[in-house]
């Protein structure tokens, strides 16, 4: 990374907090906002905190974004796991996605992985669109499924690879961002009741 700081803000909750953590501890990177909601937030509120970083409660706005990219001078927004859209319009965003696209588009993949009984699953980094979980493709890290898996394991193994992922593509975001593969069709998976779910995390 060259000597000019990388200028993120972050959207996300306390389910991939992992991912705030490894961009705060990398040295050129600078965090400007955090994006969250009160609830399921505790971890990233502290951590804001502590290096007292604005956080805001409320979706991010078109306004926010032509703040953050011209006064500011942001130069991506990451997300993980981030439930509202982002207006992400001409600016860069990336999104942390916890399942291996283009198959498993949607708001929480887990128990559509589990259910159909998956043997390998992962976690995907792609550029952030007007569509969901359709961006061109930056980082995939896969990993196998054991026999009797659930929701809490399936969630353990992700967040690793969340962090593993965040730190590559803090090496070299601009090469990923330009070599980015597009994903072609998806497989959408909706939302099931939380009796479908084995674990409700």
């Amino acid at each position: 990374m060259s000597d000019k700081k990388l200028r993120i803000v972050y959207c996300g909750f306390d389910l991939f907090a992992d991912c705030l953590q490894v961009l705060l501890e990398r040295e050129g990177v600078e965090i400007l906002r955090i994006f969250t909601k009160r609830s399921q937030s505790r971890r990233i509120r502290e951590l804001a905190a502590k290096r007292r970083i604005p956080v805001s409660f409320k979706p991010v706005s078109e306004r926010d974004m032509e703040e953050l990219f011209g006064r500011e001078g942001c130069g991506y927004i990451v997300s993980a796991c981030y439930r509202w859209k982002i207006p992400i319009g001409p600016y860069r965003g990336v999104n942390l996605h916890p399942a291996l696209l283009p198959t498993g588009r949607g708001p929480w993949p887990f128990p559509h992985i589990i259910l159909q009984g998956h043997t390998e699953s992962g976690v995907t980094l792609h550029k952030l669109t007007d569509r969901f979980d359709a961006g061109d493709i930056l980082l995939q890290k896969s990993f196998p499924l054991d026999p009797g898996e659930n929701q809490q394991t399936l969630l353990l193994k992700s967040v690793i690879r969340v962090s593993q992922i965040t730190a590559e593509w803090l090496e070299d975001p601009e090469t990923l961002w330009q070599n980015a593969r597009p994903q072609g069709e998806g497989v959408y998976w909706k939302r099931l009741p939380k009796e479908s779910a084995l674990i409700d995390v």
